[in-house]
């Protein structure tokens, strides 16, 4: 079997580059196999160690595929204080910011009525679709046919979108609400 290492590689960079798990016979050809049955194998290897999934209909899938970084711990946004130097543990940023990547999508915020909550205009937000809202959960939601991003409450049986800004009033829907999504997390790039 090929290492596993050069095998997370090659496919990181084809998902990456596909946005899409290799066919089998893509696999056969991308490890240089003979047979689609050694592709199978491999497969099924990483399967075993969690690294990828199949779906339903036996399409593989990543699961744990991401890159890993060190985590050092914390660091207080106060007073200094004296640094740990020690690896606290490995985290996946995707498994860390994407429960189900087959239900999530990433929306770019516009506009600043979420700015108490953290998010700001340019910023991206991941919204699992799959998820129940539930109140003071972040919901992207499509009300009366105008897509907004705003916290969520259930209050008597009514549905209230709140915003994060004292400027923004609480819409509540007129003929129609669609909740399009939960966010599960938030995503800004500094440079």
């Amino acid at each position: 079997m090929v290492e596993k290492e050069l095998a997370i590689e090659r496919l990181r960079y084809f998902y990456k580059t596909h946005n899409r798990m290799p066919s089998y016979e893509e696999l056969r050809k991308m490890f240089h196999y003979k047979t689609k049955g050694s592709a199978f194998y491999l497969a099924h290897q990483l399967i075993k160690e969690g690294i990828i999934e199949k779906d339903k209909n036996g399409r593989l899938l990543p699961k744990n595929l991401s890159l890993t970084l060190r985590s050092y711990g914390m660091i207080k946004a106060g007073f200094p204080q004296d640094a740990a130097n020690e690896v606290v543990e490995e985290l996946s940023l995707d498994t860390y910011l994407v429960h189900s990547p087959n239900s999530s999508f990433i929306l770019t915020v516009s506009g600043d009525s979420m700015i108490g909550a953290g998010l700001y205009d340019g910023d991206r937000v991941v919204v699992d679709l799959d998820l129940q809202p539930r109140t003071n959960d972040i919901v992207a939601a499509l009300v009366d046919n105008e897509w907004t991003l705003k916290y969520y409450e259930l209050k008597n049986g009514k549905v209230r979108l709140i915003p994060a800004n004292p400027k923004y009033q609480p819409i509540e829907p007129k003929y129609s609400l669609t909740i399009g999504g939960v966010v599960v997390s938030s995503l800004r790039r500094y440079r």
